[in-house]
């Protein structure tokens, strides 16, 4: 038996925001104020919601929330240890994508251990559950492709 906890995504990006904003010293309005100045609207209310994982947020908004919080956005993903994150319910089985990836198959469980989904987020292009032909180098390197130094 299991003594992780789960928690969805949103409840992993809340608690970051939460622990983030406080080790800024920051408050509730304070955080409302910063986010506006890239025109989200959120009042201290709708920020206690994100925080308590309530309320899912955008990729932008995550992204914001990182600039203005001062923290690179995926590290607003990483869970608390001895957690587990909730990916949502389904399978993913790599027989019917083909392309040789048929051995590695996500498991029909709709979490993945706290641990696991960290170092995926770390370290993308080592990772059992990175199957796409496409690394952070590929994706880094076509977006320079034709530009001027």
């Amino acid at each position: 038996m299991s003594t992780e906890a789960l928690m969805t995504i949103a409840a992993v990006v809340g608690r970051n925001v939460r622990r983030t904003r406080e080790m800024r010293g920051w408050d509730l309005d304070r955080l409302a104020d910063e986010v506006a100045l890239f025109d989200i609207v959120w009042t201290a209310p709708h920020i206690a919601e994100i925080e308590e994982g309530w309320r899912d947020v955008s990729i932008s908004e995550l992204v914001v929330l990182g600039v203005v919080l001062g923290v690179a956005p995926h590290l607003l993903l990483y869970p608390a240890p001895n957690t587990s994150v909730f990916v949502g319910p389904g399978q993913i089985d790599r027989d019917v994508a083909g392309d040789g990836l048929e051995d590695a198959v996500l498991d029909a469980e709709t979490h993945l251990p706290g641990g696991t989904f960290a170092a995926w987020l770390w370290e993308p292009d080592a990772h059992l559950y990175t199957l796409a032909d496409v690394s952070e180098e590929t994706l880094w390197s076509e977006s320079l492709d034709g530009q001027d130094d």
